[in-house]
């Protein structure tokens, strides 16, 4: 599981994975007002430019966990009642379409020839422009200023955490005019005495080729507090990251370069990734995903339209089951499943996932439409 650290999973996992009694005392992820770049003293180490130039929104508003609730959903999104005339009608019409997707043009980053990469570019992924291609060809954005969804994470039927995701007002990093998604995972107020969490997830992606150049994660919780800061540079063909966790006492860092493929996602973009594909149903996508210094691929299955319920409403819904898959590495991963909304704006729903003891499972409780 340390790889599959994605979208909303990514930030519900920590939830779970440290379970233990409070240890006090508490830092709160709001009241980290520096950028990692600054936390890790690497201004004078020439990675400057990868601090957000432009004024940038103060950090995401912690989750109202007592006002959450369901928003109004968009008219085509619920289905209606079972036995009326306009449930009927609903299930004569053909559900197999696929979509209508956004109009805006595709980001494709551009092809570099073998004479411009690095000599000792990695065989491994050197061949990664010519695979993965053709899934940035058929990617669309669908990212709307504004927007933000928030879901209850329940474990083992319980409710333990709330999850936002908001996208944030435009940026700039290094030099590039980025899209800025940031997450915020805080526990549930009576899971506090089990288990306090307070983490914030942000990703800034390149408008232009929709492939991340900045990663950071910031996790304040009552066993642990993190820092891992994640900056791609995509001239160079380099990651760079740098980690460090405190979890009673002990400290461990570690600090990496690596080489990186023309065409990826971060743990946390890889969603939205996904949203800007067509989504027919049928349809098979694959693409790599880049964590501290690794390569894995994440394979998805668009297997079918389905009636899903979260909140005592029912949506119809693209099921989406997602795998991860490590290069060179022969064992399976348990399946991850998405719910999506059946139309253009592709709202995820509904999550669910096995871990070692049990499932984990996400369902939205409220939605704020963005700017498109």
């Amino acid at each position: 599981m340390n790889y599959f650290r994605f979208f909303f999973v990514l930030l519900t996992l920590s939830l779970f994975g440290s379970a233990c009694s409070t240890h006090p005392p508490f830092d709160r992820v709001e009241n980290e007002k520096t950028d990692l770049v600054d936390t890790f003293n690497l201004n004078e180490a020439g990675f400057e430019k990868f601090k957000v130039t432009t004024p940038s929104p103060s950090p995401t508003p912690a989750v109202n966990t007592a006002a959450a609730s369901v928003t109004t959903a968009p008219a085509e999104m619920i289905l209606p009642q079972k036995g009326t005339k306009k449930r009927k009608k609903f299930q004569k019409e053909s559900l197999t379409k696929a979509p209508t997707s956004s109009g805006l043009s595709p980001a494709v980053p551009p092809i570099v020839s073998v004479d411009q990469q690095p000599k000792d570019y990695p065989e491994a992924i050197k061949n990664y422009d010519s695979i993965y291609r053709k899934y940035w060809e058929n990617y669309k954005p669908m990212i709307n200023v504004g927007e933000q969804f928030i879901f209850k994470a329940s474990y083992l039927g319980v409710t333990a955490g709330f999850i936002e995701m908001t996208t944030m007002d435009d940026a700039s990093v290094a030099g590039k005019d980025v899209f800025h998604i940031s997450g915020h995972l805080t526990s549930a107020e009576y899971y506090r005495y089990v288990y306090t969490v307070d983490d914030r997830i942000d990703t800034f992606i390149d408008k232009k080729t929709f492939t991340p150049l900045k990663y950071t994660l910031i996790q304040r919780e009552s066993g642990q507090k993190v820092d891992d800061l994640q900056l791609f540079d995509r001239d160079n063909y380099k990651s760079h990251f740098w980690y460090k966790r405190v979890k009673k006492d002990a400290t461990k860092t570690d600090q990496k370069s690596e080489y990186i493929p023309r065409f990826f996602q971060d743990s946390f973009s890889a969603l939205h990734f996904i949203r800007g594909f067509p989504l027919k149903i049928g349809d098979y996508y694959e693409f790599p995903v880049y964590t501290r210094g690794k390569i894995w691929v994440l394979k998805l299955w668009v297997e079918g339209e389905e009636e899903v319920s979260t909140n005592g409403k029912n949506y119809k819904a693209l099921r989406i089951r997602a795998q991860t898959h490590f290069p060179g590495v022969l064992k399976a991963n348990d399946d991850i499943f998405f719910w999506f909304s059946f139309d253009a704006d592709k709202i995820p729903l509904k999550f669910k996932a096995k871990v070692k003891i049990g499932s984990i499972a996400g369902d939205l409780v409220k939605y704020t439409p963005g700017r498109k």
